[in-house]
């Protein structure tokens, strides 16, 4: 899994406010969040042998996350810590619709690195056989992840999510799209 780790922090209530306007919620959440250690957590759930390949700040968030993903099995020793911010993700759920919305702030997710991704994978090169990758990380990082994947052999999944437009040369690498509603 090469992909986002943030810590969500979720305010629960209805309605949700309007712009400008403070409304009082009735629950507040946080836990680990971000499109790639969600799907680590589906993928070691599922009971396949899961590395999680990403980047997290030096934070008060960094326990939480990486608590939580080593916690469901999942072998964060190639997680990057660095200095400054764990990525965040401020969401707000309507109780009474189920309807949301969410906010990311990137923080360490944005400074992920082609080297560190690359060498890493390198790393597990005989352990793995599927890559899933989401883009909530650099564009850069994905074309690297797609190329060292056809490379090397590997079945390559992408979440196209948030939708973003890629470079001709990822798509020639993947084996398998697995978009939600929104970016379908």
């Amino acid at each position: 899994m090469v992909g986002s780790i943030n810590a969500d922090l979720t305010a629960y209530g209805s309605p949700l406010p309007r712009p400008g306007e403070t409304l009082i919620a009735t629950e507040f959440g946080m836990a680990l969040g971000g499109k790639g250690a969600n799907q680590a957590l589906a993928a070691s759930r599922a009971g396949a042998e899961t590395y999680m390949i990403g980047a997290v700040g030096d934070d008060v968030f960094q326990e939480l996350t990486l608590g939580a993903l080593t916690a469901e099995g999942v072998d964060t020793s190639a997680v990057k810590v660095l200095d400054g911010h764990t990525g965040i993700a401020h969401i707000r759920v309507d109780t009474a619709t189920g309807q949301n919305d969410i906010a990311i702030v990137p923080n360490a997710n944005s400074r992920l690195t082609i080297q560190h991704v690359e060498d890493a994978l390198r790393e597990l090169r005989d352990r793995i056989a599927v890559v899933l990758i989401q883009l909530e990380i650099p564009i850069p990082v994905i074309e690297t992840v797609a190329t060292l994947s056809q490379e090397l052999g590997w079945t390559l999944v992408v979440d196209p999510a948030p939708a973003l437009r890629l470079p001709d040369r990822v798509w020639r690498g993947v084996s398998v799209v697995k978009p939600n509603e929104v970016e379908a």
